[in-house]
């Protein structure tokens, strides 16, 4: 869950705070309340999870997915802008009109080799440089 706020000394209407990370809270009685200035509804459309980086463009991304993990992702979308591009006995590939970000990222690397991107070009290029980072681990 998350805590999503106007933060004035940064001049910032989306800042989110994790409400597990939240160590205290203080009431600041001279302090109105100011309505939001952001639609959230039209805020979530466009990301998977919260984070929504100020510069980051709507992309359609594609996706291979291998045919044992194929039947999950129909049925459990990536996004709510998944569509079917191709269905067959090698996989399947979906597309996804989403602002790539750190959940976006985290998910694609939660399936491993179930999955590959296979475009845009620069989406890829993030997943190999974390991959690469990850490989230093070890």
């Amino acid at each position: 869950w998350f805590l999503f706020g106007y933060n004035p000394e940064r001049n910032l209407y989306n800042w989110n705070l994790a409400l597990d990370r939240i160590k205290s809270i203080q009431v600041l009685e001279k302090e109105s309340y100011l309505e939001s200035v952001i639609d959230w509804e039209e805020y979530f459309e466009d990301i998977i999870g919260v984070t929504k980086k100020e510069e980051g463009v709507l992309t359609k991304i594609r996706v291979w997915i291998n045919p044992f993990t194929a039947p999950y992702i129909e049925t459990k979308p990536l996004h709510g802008s998944q569509k079917k591009i191709q269905k067959d006995e090698k996989g399947l590939v979906v597309e996804i009109e989403i602002i790539p970000n750190y959940e976006f990222y985290h998910l694609m690397l939660y399936y491993g080799d179930k999955i590959k991107i296979l475009s845009p070009q620069y989406v890829v290029d993030e997943i190999k440089d974390e991959l690469q980072r990850m490989m230093r681990n070890y």
